[in-house]
């Protein structure tokens, strides 16, 4: 559209007539063809913008569907990790019913206090909870991921795949030259650089006219001629309008410049926070697996096994478990939490 030719006018003009509509006792007559030939240059000009407008376009369609992806990773995860979590809560809920039976059976023998039992039976209403709390929040995931992807929230979804995620092997500093070579904002910043000067190269050029070129056949009294002209505006009064135009692209090309600085910062900024969320998550999950997952599920071993003979109360063993239940469930947040760091990463860069 930008670099298309203006489209010629036609004139048919009959003078010199006896009545009204007398086409044929017309005195004088013309036949005009007229075209618009723009300056060397300007067409050229005008598909540069158009171009360059589309590029900032496109710029605007990579943002847009990285955030999207971003989306769809961490209601990805969201769901996976819930879906964790409902797995612990349904073995919590197993282990306390086990629990209540062996509390139950060793009351019946004499061994422990009716309080035993009631506290065994509080303990077990705690999980059933706990198991209805983390399925509603897994059904919630699934709706959420469902309408991100542009599904009803209740269509049946099922999905595959692992929260815990590979560690990160890219320094900072490469990742920043990455995302200073990769961030669509900056690209579009570069386009938008390109187009203010092609608009300031159009306004200097704008000093220059159009030509008009007109061709025509020419009657008169029954003589036939041909008559040719040509017609140009003379930019008499040129600094009223395009000094303005000048002076609106050199300020915005100013203004660009300091968004571009803008921008930088913005990014080395967000690639900071994201790059330490990523090794803080990773460093988390190492002390998990180092130490905690298997130190917890010791003590719930060891406790349980003295409640059996006896040694303890149901109290500590119900603690012990908790604890157990807890470091995994947490274990199990924390690779949530990487995930999404390293999804917040790639969008970043």
């Amino acid at each position: 559209m930008a670099r298309s030719i203006p489209q010629p006018s036609i004139l048919i003009d009959y003078e010199l007539q006896p009545r009204p509509f007398s086409l044929a006792e017309s005195q004088e007559s013309y036949f005009w063809v007229n075209q618009t030939i723009e300056f060397p240059g300007r067409r050229y000009l005008k598909g540069k913008l158009a171009y360059l407008e589309s590029q900032e376009a496109e710029r605007e369609l990579e943002i847009l569907k990285l955030s999207i992806a971003y989306q769809v990773k961490e209601a990805f995860f969201n769901l996976l990790l819930a879906e964790e979590q409902l797995k612990y809560s349904l073995e919590n809920l197993e282990i306390a019913q086990k629990f209540k039976e062996m509390v139950e059976l060793k009351y019946s023998a004499g061994e422990i206090s009716q309080a035993e039992v009631l506290r065994a039976k509080v303990e077990l209403s705690r999980a059933v909870n706990l198991a209805r709390s983390a399925e509603t929040q897994r059904n919630i995931a699934k709706a959420r991921l469902n309408i991100i992807l542009g599904r009803k929230s209740n269509e049946v979804i099922e999905i595959q795949g692992e929260l815990k995620q590979k560690n990160l092997d890219l320094s900072f500093d490469e990742a920043y030259k990455l995302a200073l070579s990769l961030r669509p904002e900056l690209k579009k910043l570069e386009y938008s650089l390109l187009k203010t000067k092609t608009m300031k190269s159009q306004a200097y050029l704008s000093y220059f006219p159009d030509f008009n070129l007109g061709l025509s056949r020419h009657k008169v009294s029954g003589e036939k001629f041909w008559d040719f002209n040509l017609s140009f505006t003379v930019p008499l009064f040129f600094w009223q309008t395009k000094r303005g135009e000048i002076a609106e692209a050199e300020a915005l090309y100013r203004a660009l410049e300091k968004e571009k600085a803008y921008w930088q910062n913005i990014i080395s900024l967000e690639l900071e926070e994201a790059y330490q969320n990523v090794l803080l998550a990773q460093e988390q999950i190492q002390i998990y697996e180092k130490d905690m997952l298997s130190q917890s599920q010791e003590v719930y071993d060891m406790f349980l096994l003295s409640f059996k003979e006896g040694q303890i109360g149901g109290l500590d063993l119900i603690e012990a478990r908790r604890t157990w239940i807890e470091t995994k469930m947490s274990y199990a947040e924390t690779l949530y939490q990487h995930a999404v760091a390293l999804a917040s990463l790639e969008r970043v860069l």
